[in-house]
């Protein structure tokens, strides 16, 4: 089959058999998997080469630009590009900082640009898709670590507060696609000239 299309379905599969084995129903996340399935977006161009986990703490950055990227276990020879700069742009990733969406340190304009002068093509709507995928996944992932607390498999203070963090992620989850019109800030996936990423109201209300 075709690369581009396998890393979206091949997520949306792993999604659904996830939050189906969780302890106890999520309805946050339930409905994020049905608005991915509603707005899949077309294919990117051509495949790449995708990271995975491209974010703070797995850049090494120094007075002369990048440097390194570390931690490639997730790369995925086929994926889609979007994915790498959805990622980053998760609030949990922000640390606070929610005016600056990327990483807590810079706005999603300053990485289009970038992205734009190192030759690759920015696409709003699949760039969307990816960051409401990944709020899901990383959900899901923290959701796992919890329950291998719970359940003995891991003895980790860590792994136990991974639990209290699913709730922020529903959150951001709603926020992200709550129909449009919504009196709750600015950030939608779906909204504004760069697919809603960048919000203007209260930092807490508005992803």
């Amino acid at each position: 089959g075709d690369l581009r299309q396998q890393a979206r379905e091949k997520a949306l599969a792993q999604f659904t058999e996830g939050v189906a084995g969780l302890p106890a129903r999520r309805p946050a996340l339930e409905h994020g998997l049905r608005w991915l399935e509603r707005h899949l977006p077309g294919p990117p161009p051509r495949p790449a080469i995708v990271h995975g986990d491209v974010r703070n703490g797995n850049v090494i950055v120094g007075p002369d630009g990048l440097r390194a990227v570390l931690d490639w276990e997730l790369a995925l020879a086929g994926g889609d590009p979007m994915e790498d700069l959805a990622w980053p742009a998760v609030r949990m990733w922000r640390f606070g900082n929610d005016a600056m969406e990327i990483g807590g340190f810079a706005d999603r304009s300053a990485l289009i640009a970038g992205y734009a002068e190192a030759g690759g093509v920015y696409d709003a709507a699949r760039c969307a898709w990816w960051k409401v995928a990944r709020n899901v996944w990383w959900a899901l992932g923290l959701a796992s670590q919890a329950a291998a607390y719970l359940d003995g498999s891991v003895a980790s203070i860590v792994m136990a507060a991974s639990g209290r963090r699913v709730s922020e992620l529903e959150w951001d989850l709603l926020m992200l696609t709550r129909p449009a019109g919504s009196p709750v800030g600015t950030e939608r996936a779906g909204a504004g000239t760069i697919a809603g990423f960048i919000h203007t109201g209260p930092a807490r209300d508005t992803e």
